[in-house]
């Protein structure tokens, strides 16, 4: 796999929505990695289109637990970069097309989701900051995301489901 480091707003909404997949986020949805077809379906969504065995759902299920770790202490002012160096060490830096990547040609799955998220997460710090990692304004969400937009208002963790229901709650209660 390799990285393009400039790309860090595809890494930071892979992060995002993998942290969101718990069961703990949404409390009524349960788990959406609960399997291996779940896991091949998930990372098809995001691009990425490996073969996927059970020992890569238990490593992306415990990557998964990490960067929620990460994205926590961010938000709370902690010091984060030895855990986001450590996501991107599998990697080695180099020059292609004129363009710095990291690149990790026999990294597994659950490396390779690592280097790309840890690419996004350190991207964001860097370039946009610390302010854009938030947890979901959703009153029915634990859900936490990190915020690539060029704007930067972005309030859910899954504007099409934690947003419409916000919204909808309000509609419904102006209108009793």
């Amino acid at each position: 796999m390799q990285v393009d480091l400039e790309d860090y707003a595809r890494g930071a909404a892979l992060a995002t929505a993998l942290v969101n997949t718990s069961g703990e986020v949404l409390l009524r949805s349960g788990d959406a990695l609960d399997g291996v077809p779940a896991l091949a379906a998930f990372l098809g969504a995001h691009g990425l289109s490996p073969d996927v065995d059970a020992a890569d759902l238990a490593d992306v299920v415990a990557l998964r637990t990490r960067l929620r770790a990460v994205i926590d202490a961010v938000i709370a002012g902690e010091a984060v970069l030895d855990d986001l160096e450590s996501l991107v060490s599998r990697g080695s830096l180099t020059l292609s097309g004129g363009k710095w990547a990291l690149r990790a040609p026999d990294a597994s799955v659950g490396e390779s989701v690592a280097l790309l998220t840890g690419v996004g997460l350190l991207g964001v710090l860097r370039t946009l900051s610390r302010e854009r990692f938030r947890a979901c304004a959703a009153d029915t969400c634990r859900g936490v995301f990190v915020d690539s937009s060029r704007a930067g208002r972005r309030r859910y963790c899954m504007p099409d489901i934690c947003g419409n229901r916000t919204n909808v709650a309000r509609h419904r209660s102006r209108h009793r």
